[in-house]
């Protein structure tokens, strides 16, 4: 588990390639994603250490490419929408989480007496409407827990 969660990471702070869906002459197969726009290796060289932890601008594009790879990694968080959920968990109600990232108190049934699911995310076309659901709150804790 820790592996898929650290090659999700890698993709989206821009340390590991990502197949191009269509390329132009003279580019690669592969590109960086960076947090700093760069996408080859020589302009990741040359950019500035300061913007290093920059949030990555292409995020949506990274979500939308693991999406379509590995929809059996993301789920939707659904509640008993009643008066004994909590106030975090409802409002993760219908948001979209990557088990490999979840929010503080993980994912659905791993928080104490915790009665909410996870609703497997099925999509034959991932949309931009699917990406902005996308929860990502438990990035910043990886991040935190590997540096």
């Amino acid at each position: 588990m820790d592996e898929l969660y650290n090659d999700l990471y890698q993709r989206m702070n821009g340390f590991k390639p990502i197949r191009r869906d269509s390329k132009q002459k003279g580019e690669t197969d592969w590109y960086y994603l960076d947090p700093r726009d760069a996408e080859t290796v020589s302009d990741m060289q040359q950019i500035d250490v300061a913007s290093e932890n920059t949030a990555n601008p292409k995020i949506k594009e990274i979500l939308a490419y693991d999406m379509e790879e590995n929809p059996e990694n993301y789920y939707i968080w659904r509640t008993c929408k009643d008066d004994k959920v909590r106030g975090a968990h409802a409002e993760r109600e219908g948001k979209i989480f990557n088990k490999y990232i979840p929010p503080q108190g993980g994912n659905p049934k791993e928080d104490y007496n915790c009665r909410c699911w996870a609703e497997p995310y099925q999509s034959d076309r991932v949309k931009q409407s699917d990406v902005a659901k996308v929860d990502l709150s438990g990035l910043s804790q990886y991040a935190k827990d590997h540096e």
